[in-house]
């Protein structure tokens, strides 16, 4: 018996919590934001992988035909960086209605001086994926 009332004890303070701010956060899933396709990073792995796109092994001009063409390129034309959004969460408020939330995430790219791909990371902002070397 006890324990039925901390849960009920619990459940109030938490509705009364939400009463005070007035909205609850609820995170994403992470997924891309209105967009069936996968995120990118998902479709590069190594040798042997499932993924469409090997380390080592996949050329720019595959990687450009699964990818698609780059948001932004290194002058040398060794780095390209991908730009798409992402779901985050959404914010439910008491009144029923609810805000998603949706942020940016840039996948780069690296390619050797043959133009085969080499390595690849993500960041949340799109100045860091073209400064930042691996």
């Amino acid at each position: 018996m006890k324990s039925a009332k901390s849960y009920i004890a619990a459940a109030l303070l938490l509705a009364g919590l939400i009463g005070l701010v007035g909205c609850i956060w609820i995170p994403g899933n992470y997924e891309r934001a209105n967009s069936p396709e996968p995120r990118p990073e998902k479709l590069i792995g190594v040798v042997g992988s499932d993924k469409p796109l090997w380390l080592g092994r996949a050329s720019r001009q595959r990687v450009f035909d699964v990818l698609g063409k780059p948001t932004n390129e290194s002058s040398d034309r060794r780095t390209a960086v991908y730009a798409y959004s992402i779901n985050t969460g959404a914010i439910f408020f008491i009144c029923g209605y609810a805000l998603p939330t949706v942020s940016q995430r840039f996948l780069r790219v690296d390619f050797d001086e043959d133009g085969i791909l080499q390595n690849y990371k993500v960041f949340k902002d799109e100045e860091s994926a073209l400064t930042t070397r691996p």
